[in-house]
């Protein structure tokens, strides 16, 4: 990791807003959905079957993030059409070459993860029509990419000093020390209560 690299993770980091509290249990759909749409310039979208598949994703998730994530694949997948001059009569025609030509168009552009997960709403969607899709013929002819390893060179003690001492974000800050000095996950030290530590040891 370069010295430019370093100062650019402790900008991204510092310019991470403030967590706020949300329950998203007493958050209604409306809310949610506001007046958006996945509807591209030169595509004619379902948009009634999309609000009603992003409802059932809401109630059974409550996940902002889940709905978040559909609505991007969705308008992905409706700029694969596009870009293909395709409608989604189609796609209900012919979906798994449908499928499998998009899961190729979006490996140019994106990781592994973000094509299957791509693929998978494109997918759910085009059965949420009716689209005639057996469980065999996709995953003989879809054709899925790998996740590919990560790979990069371990910090330096030198790297993660300058990465702790330009942050700004105490709560971050805090994090990874934390993570420095105890070996600890993220999510785990997220996950600490007032009862995990022993303030009375000497």
């Amino acid at each position: 990791m370069s010295r430019r690299s370093t100062q650019n993770t402790t900008k991204k980091l510092n310019t991470i807003p403030p967590a706020t509290a949300v329950d998203e249990d007493h958050t209604k759909w409306s809310d949610i959905m506001g007046n958006n749409t996945t509807q591209t310039k030169n595509t004619v979208t379902p948009k009634e079957t999309i609000e009603r598949l992003g409802e059932k994703i809401w109630r059974k998730s409550h996940s902002r993030k889940s709905v978040k994530t559909f609505e991007d694949a969705m308008k992905s997948f409706e700029k694969y059409l596009d870009a293909k001059n395709a409608t989604y009569e189609q796609c209900l025609n012919n979906p798994i070459q449908i499928l499998d030509d998009y899961a190729s168009w979006l490996d140019v552009k994106h990781s592994a993860g973000t094509t299957r997960t791509y693929v998978h709403f494109a997918k759910k969607t085009l059965k949420f029509m009716d689209a005639k899709i057996d469980g065999d013929d996709f995953r003989e002819k879809v054709t899925m990419p790998k996740k590919r390893p990560f790979q990069d060179d371990k910090v330096t003690r030198e790297q993660i000093r300058r990465i702790v001492l330009g942050l700004k974000h105490l709560g971050l800050k805090t994090v990874l020390m934390l993570m420095k000095d105890t070996q600890a996950r993220p999510g785990e030290l997220l996950g600490l209560r007032m009862s995990d530590f022993n303030l009375t040891h000497d």
